[in-house]
């Protein structure tokens, strides 16, 4: 992608990701112009979620254009609005 993908990894099971998402929708309606939003439930792409290191859920990845093997910009936990679009912020330096 031309812009910066966030990726919500997460399981249906746990709590913290259910708490998450809503939030992460909401921000992704916000700034969808500018940054692509993806979910990754972890139980059904175990793959992908080994490939970037992904030890704990929720946990939001963002990878930049042009990153290095696709690297990812990872940070676990529970994310409340504002913290989620200061680490997008920061990490995009938009």
């Amino acid at each position: 992608s031309d812009k910066p993908v966030v990726v919500l990894f997460s399981a249906p099971w746990c709590s913290y990701c259910v708490k998450q998402s809503p939030v992460f929708e909401k921000v992704a309606r916000q700034l969808s112009a500018t940054v692509k939003f993806v979910k990754n439930n972890t139980d059904n792409d175990k793959a992908l979620k080994n490939r970037y290191g992904v030890r704990g859920i929720p946990n939001i990845g963002i990878h930049l254009p042009g990153a290095a093997n696709g690297a990812l910009i990872l940070r676990p936990g529970f994310k409340e609005e504002a913290a989620l679009k200061a680490f997008i912020k920061e990490a995009t330096k938009a």
